[in-house]
């Protein structure tokens, strides 16, 4: 099966089946028990409490591997383990996950825009205020900077100078110099980055430099003197216009283990066991196969699935080569090596009994499993 780099939303197909992953036991007991000849001693259960998960997972598998997986198992007629099959889908991250805040007040931030999914509104304000196309800056007053200065800001990395804290320029040159390299707005951690510079000849340069106040705007009629107040816009009056929410999203596997900004429903799928959500891919494959009119069958307790249905034969109707196939496998079973290695009582070369097993396979005469064997269904 193909690996999904990264599967389109609205390709997925959801499959009805909702995995138990959200009535996890919180606690885990541990009894520590003593017996003596005569009696038990039960000591005080130990309880391990777990950590919570914050949303409802459930499992679905995209067209594109459900298509994939049909196409393999038509193609090479083979009769697999369903687990074995979900096991590589969960190895190769390729199934979705619908995801859902357990508390029904929560919601995800989606740009309506470019459908990008955020967990908060302020992570969807930022990426939104990073675009160049969003916010226009224009240049407005000069700023004076007259005055004994007693130190200035210094930006080490990018060599820009800053008036004090206390001049009423500092907070719009700080926020113009962000959004004009567009870096993460976080203005806090850009002037705690900042060092304190007492040099005679930067305080000079600072002073001499010909510095403007800049406005900030999203259209003609709003302007704002500082970003906090074009955030507080945003947030109070025009949200809408950009953003919807909603308590439920779609998102591959792959994308939650890969995109640094799904860390936090990363961390909370970590804490439901690999195997438990291999039980659930296979459950939802199961699914997808019995709509597709897929064989089914349960063999010592492992669950098989097949492209082509038994189906009974008249002895009469084959070639002999058939014949003597069907009569070598019985209900027994034999390793397709082992059919191969009587090439010379079947009077066929080993390519044509190959072709003969496939035809039978595909009949629904025989069945092959993965590992070789070959039996009459």
């Amino acid at each position: 099966m193909t690996e999904e780099e990264k599967t389109p939303l609205n390709s997925l197909t959801e499959l009805d089946f909702l995995p138990d992953w959200d009535h996890t036991n919180t606690y885990q007991k541990k009894e520590k028990h003593h017996q003596d000849r005569k009696k038990v001693v039960h000591k005080k259960s130990k309880y391990t409490k777990k950590e919570k998960n914050e949303f409802v997972f459930q499992v679905s598998i995209s067209q594109i591997v459900n298509e994939s997986v049909k196409k393999q198992l038509r193609s090479d007629a083979i009769t697999r383990d369903v687990g074995v099959m979900a096991a590589e889908i969960l190895k190769r991250q390729a199934f979705a996950l619908k995801v859902q805040f357990k508390e029904r007040d929560k919601n995800f931030i989606i740009n309506k825009k470019n459908g990008e999914i955020y967990l908060n509104e302020e992570d969807a304000i930022t990426e939104l205020i990073k675009d160049s196309k969003f916010v226009e800056i224009k240049k407005g007053e000069k700023i004076q900077l007259k005055g004994n200065f007693q130190y200035i800001y210094k930006c080490n990395k990018t060599g820009n100078f800053y008036p004090p804290t206390s001049h009423d320029a500092f907070d719009n040159l700080i926020e113009t110099t962000l959004m004009k390299s567009k870096v993460n707005f976080r203005k806090k951690d850009y002037i705690a980055s900042l060092s304190k510079s007492t040099d005679a000849e930067e305080i000079k340069v600072l002073q001499e430099t010909d510095l403007h106040k800049t406005t900030f705007s999203m259209d003609e009629t709003n302007q704002f003197f500082s970003m906090d107040a074009l955030v507080k816009y945003l947030k109070e009056v025009n949200f809408q216009k950009f953003f919807t929410r909603s308590n439920t999203i779609k998102l591959t596997a792959k994308s939650i283990n890969d995109i640094s900004k799904y860390s936090i429903i990363k961390k909370n799928f970590s804490l439901i066991s690999k195997e438990r959500i291999k039980n659930d891919i296979s459950k939802v494959l199961l699914i997808a196969l019995k709509r597709a009119n897929f064989h089914t069958f349960i063999s010592k307790k492992v669950i098989y699935i097949s492209a082509y249905k038994p189906k009974k034969y008249i002895e009469e109707e084959m070639n002999q080569c058939c014949k003597l196939i069907t009569q070598r496998c019985g209900k027994q079973g034999a390793p397709i090596k082992e059919l191969l290695g009587e090439y010379e009582n079947f009077k066929k070369k080993k390519i044509e009994i190959l072709q003969e097993i496939k035809w039978l396979l595909k009949e629904g005469i025989l069945r092959q499993y993965s590992d070789g064997n070959v039996e009459l269904t």
